[in-house]
């Protein structure tokens, strides 16, 4: 059906614009006051917005894949990390108010250091990332967490900064460490 609307020939696509278009400018035109070359002008404005956020889109989304790529590459695993070898480089202040509401969850519902979801992610140099054990730096965690090893190796965190300086302050001994994805620094 679809086939029998589109046009053929250049002749039929002014006419089928027309058609397409005209009950959109008949109502511009009624509802704005707008004259017929007005309401053209500002219909095939429009087109053109929606034809440049159609680029954007394509462009955002090529940018999207480059971006997870260039993650993929730096990417080593999962792995349980000694909140004292993992730096914070920020200023705390900025964060003040983000740890405090953290803590008072911590105490209230517990802080689910272990489970992936809620994973900081951190950046490690490579000659310090080989001397980890293998074993203990899990691709694909289990959704519990309980198959991610401890690693003691110092790291900068890049994301979860909040739930790093909370955790620094509310959580004792045995219980301070964090869930980690680890990225490996240059290359």
């Amino acid at each position: 059906m679809k086939d029998l609307l589109e046009p053929k020939s250049w002749s039929e696509a002014g006419a089928y614009d027309a058609l397409r278009r005209g009950p959109i400018l008949h109502v511009l035109m009624q509802s704005k006051g707008l004259t017929y070359a007005s309401a053209h002008q500002l219909m095939t404005a429009q087109e053109h917005m929606y034809a440049t956020v159609q680029q954007l889109l394509t462009i955002f989304s090529a940018m999207t894949i480059s971006v997870y790529s260039e993650i993929r590459k730096h990417f080593r695993g999962f792995a349980r990390l000694n909140l004292g070898d993992v730096r914070v480089t920020a200023d705390n202040d900025a964060y003040e108010i983000e740890v405090k509401q953290l803590i008072r969850n911590f105490k209230m519902r517990g802080c689910l250091r272990h489970d992936p979801t809620y994973a900081i992610s951190v950046m490690v140099d490579a000659d310090t990332l080989a001397t980890a054990a293998d074993d203990q730096i899990d691709m694909t965690p289990s959704l519990d967490g309980s198959t991610i090893g401890h690693v003691n190796i110092r790291a900068t965190c890049l994301h979860g900064k909040h739930r790093i300086l909370a955790a620094q302050r509310a959580l004792n001994e045995p219980d301070r460490w964090w869930t980690a994805r680890l990225f490996e620094s240059g290359r």
